[in-house]
Formats: structure tokens, sequence, C-alpha cells
């Protein structure tokens, strides 16, 4: 057998990339704790949900959202926003959840607020109304922009700016 062919075969060897997903995942883990450690970022405020955990996720923006606002998904990364200075998490969806200018939303970027872990603490989103949820939504967007970063010199795009 040629080693081109041998090459693609351990390519689409089902075993060979479970492993190379998890050495990823082990680097990417080591790598976030020697850049942490360093002080290049800050470390999260609050603990971040680990990757890979159940989790239900606000969906109150698209065009249109989903008709409960909140799906069900896994994260599967973690995220610094240099721009807010703030971590967040990537969660891919189980199904679609609405859709944006037409296409399926697939997965969320989002805040730790924006996310509750199924069985932690606190209430699930799938015990709300929707009307509940977008509450709860708005009163955690408006916590974000009180507690964001002075240094990012941000400021909340819902308020007026006086300039």
């Amino acid at each position: 057998m040629s080693s081109r062919l041998a090459k693609h075969r351990a390519h689409r060897d089902p075993r060979s990339f479970a492993q190379r997903a998890r050495d990823a995942c082990r680097f990417a883990k080591f790598a976030t704790r020697e850049i942490l450690a360093a002080k290049f970022i800050p470390g999260p405020k609050k603990d971040l949900a680990p990757i890979g955990t159940r989790v239900e996720v606000m969906r109150t923006g698209g065009k249109p959202p989903p008709p409960n606002r909140y799906s069900t998904g896994t994260i599967t990364r973690h995220e610094w926003d240099s721009d807010c200075r703030t971590w967040r998490v990537d969660v891919t969806l189980d199904q679609p959840a609405g859709t944006y200018y037409g296409q399926p939303v697939k997965g969320v970027l989002t805040n730790m607020y924006g996310i509750h872990v199924i069985g932690g603490p606190g209430r699930p989103f799938s015990t709300m109304t929707p009307t509940e949820i977008e509450q709860f939504d708005e009163q955690r967007r408006q916590q974000f922009w009180r507690n964001i970063d002075p240094r990012t010199r941000l400021t909340d795009p819902a308020v007026p700016r006086n300039d």
C-alpha cells in the first residue's frame, strides 16, 4: 500500500481522529493555563463550565429567534473576547435554533450568564416562559455592562450616547 493511501486511511480512521482531538484538547488546556499563569490575559471571574458539558442556552436574538427562546447543546470551546475583555463559551446546539438572515443557527457564542448547566443550580430556561427568558436576558445584559472592565472603554450599545 502506498504511503499516500495509508495517510488517507489513517486520516479517516475515527480512532486516530479521536486521539488527535484528545491531544488537541490537552494542548489547548495546557496552553491556556500557561497563558493565564503568565498573566497575558486575566482568568475568568467565574469558573467556566467544562467543555463537553450539556447546557441550555438562551436564544433571544435572531431573525427570528426560536419560539421558546432557549435551546440545548454542548459546550465545545472557551474563548477570550479581547474586545470586551471577558470569557465566552461556544455551544453547539442539538437542533438548529431559529434562523439568522435565513440560515439556521447551529451554535451560539455567549457569556456564562447565557447558559444554564443541565442539572445545575438555578432555574432552568426550560421552566421559563419566553417572556421570562427575555426579561432574564435583559437583566443579565445590563449587569454585564455595569461590570465590564473600564479599560475596554466600551459602553452599553442600548444606552444613548451624549457625544
